[in-house]
């Protein structure tokens, strides 16, 4: 289906479309992989006060660019790309090794822009990444209808290192009607950094 008719999200029964990596053009998906790039390298840098200035100027130049492109919620592409994260910078990319109806196990690198302090990744960090799995496994079957998180309830265990190659895991511990409960777990080689308890919630026909 080509960009021109690929419907938009803009009705709630399409709430769970997701384009394809290429809409928006070939250089969308690589754009935003840059701008990841980017948060990293930024925090990461000492910015003298030259280049502060000139990289300002050019931030805010894009910025105006980007202002005149403004869309409603339901026809921007970032959040219904077929991309890593679905094209939302803020969500740490992560790889899935495994998914079906009850389960998700997969990689994930935190990368600078999610530093806490003293070479760990932020708390809320690693919250964020919880909320987008349980998504991910809620909504991932194809044949259930759409869910949002009730409640996600974390637990820090050990110091969860930045730059480093960790490893996660999310199962279903019971469904109740419209209640979907799980479980999640992320690792550092065999230590357990963090775990949550989860509920998320199967939306009514016409909710979003």
């Amino acid at each position: 289906m080509s960009e021109q008719t690929m419907p938009h999200p803009s009705a709630p029964e399409s709430w769970g479309v997701i384009w394809p990596a290429d809409h928006g053009g070939p250089d969308f998906a690589p754009m935003i992989e840059a701008l990841r790039v980017l948060n990293d390298r930024l925090i990461a840098a000492d910015v003298p006060p030259t280049l502060a200035a000139e990289m300002r100027g050019q931030f805010e130049r894009i910025s105006a660019q980007l202002a005149a492109h403004r869309v409603p919620e339901s026809l921007q592409v970032v959040g219904h790309l077929d991309a890593p994260g679905q094209g939302q910078t803020f969500v740490p990319v992560y790889a899935v090794d495994h998914c079906d109806a009850t389960s998700l196990r997969g990689r994930v690198t935190f990368g600078r822009h999610y530093l806490g302090r003293a070479s760990a990744v932020h708390g809320g960090a690693i919250t964020l990444l919880f909320d987008a799995l349980l998504g991910h496994l809620a909504n991932s079957s194809g044949t259930r209808p759409p869910s949002r998180t009730a409640y996600l309830n974390t637990s820090f265990r050990a110091i969860t290192p930045i730059e480093t190659e960790l490893h996660f895991e999310l199962d279903y511990t019971r469904e109740e009607g419209r209640k979907r409960f799980a479980h999640g777990r992320l690792l550092h080689d065999t230590t357990l950094c963090s775990e949550f308890e989860g509920l998320s919630v199967q939306l009514n026909p016409g909710q979003r």
